[in-house]
């Protein structure tokens, strides 16, 4: 059997993964990876169950199982359901603001301001600090991608809401927790364990099932990462490979 990665954002070109099922051990396979229709690494014994997806190289599974082995809840749970606030992806709202619309509303289209009562799910989040990300982002088609499109994650700040064009990643605190936040989200770390996740181009929630949930009394940066995961550096260098660094400073 052969079958190719179900992570497309994440295969390199020309990779395919070659499966041969082992019967005697229920839910466990042989494979051997073949990159660049060059020579084939090394057979290894899988366990099918072990994640959703299967992971087309061993530094990415090994990443995802030391992600995993400290005690952090996963970050899919701080992660908005779809279309947030209850608002459309094209919803307009109005130009300007006024003193009968003074929500801003990010939309695909740009800012717009709307009344508090044109919020129909979750208003209390109006008044909180959050970071939001695109529903749909494309990346980019060639390695080392960006995972995101423009702008990325973004801080939110009370006296905000987003049509469904955007998710809300997390509730926060306070403006330092927030930017701790976007600047965690926009680590190659982070972005390369959603991209094990994502099959489209859509943010659900359960594509930061991988991602875990670190306390934000700090700024995270890849290298404080790779050593709180002790990532090797074969490790590193796949998640560079994959992964290229976030072109915009934070502000």
């Amino acid at each position: 059997m052969i079958c190719s990665s179900q992570d497309p954002s994440a295969m390199p070109p020309a990779s395919l993964v070659h499966m041969l099922w082992n019967a005697p051990q229920p839910n466990h396979c042989t494979t051997t990876r073949v990159a660049q229709v060059t020579s084939a690494h090394g057979a290894e014994q899988r366990r099918l169950t072990e994640f959703a997806a299967i992971m087309n190289d061993p530094c990415t599974q090994n990443i995802v199982q030391k992600t995993l082995t400290l005690p952090y809840p996963s970050f899919e749970h701080r992660v908005s359901p779809l279309n947030p606030f209850g608002l459309a992806a094209d919803y307009l709202g109005e130009p300007e603001p006024g003193p009968e619309h003074p929500i801003v509303l990010h939309s695909s289209l740009g800012v717009a301001w709307i009344a508090r009562d044109e919020v129909n799910a979750h208003s209390g989040w109006i008044d909180r600090w959050k970071v939001l990300i695109q529903a749909t982002s494309g990346g980019d088609r060639w390695l080392p991608r960006l995972i995101w499109s423009d702008p990325g994650p973004f801080v939110s700040p009370p006296g905000e809401a987003c049509t469904g064009s955007y998710l809300v990643a997390a509730l926060c605190d306070s403006a330092a927790e927030a930017r701790a936040l976007v600047t965690y989200m926009r680590t190659r770390f982070f972005r390369f364990l959603v991209a094990r996740r994502r099959v489209t181009q859509r943010n659900t929630p359960s594509v930061f099932r991988f991602v875990p949930d670190l306390p934000l009394d700090r700024f995270w940066s890849d290298a404080a990462l790779e050593s709180h995961f002790d990532l090797d550096p074969a490790e590193k260098a796949t998640i560079e490979r994959f992964v290229r660094g976030w072109p915009a400073p934070l502000r």
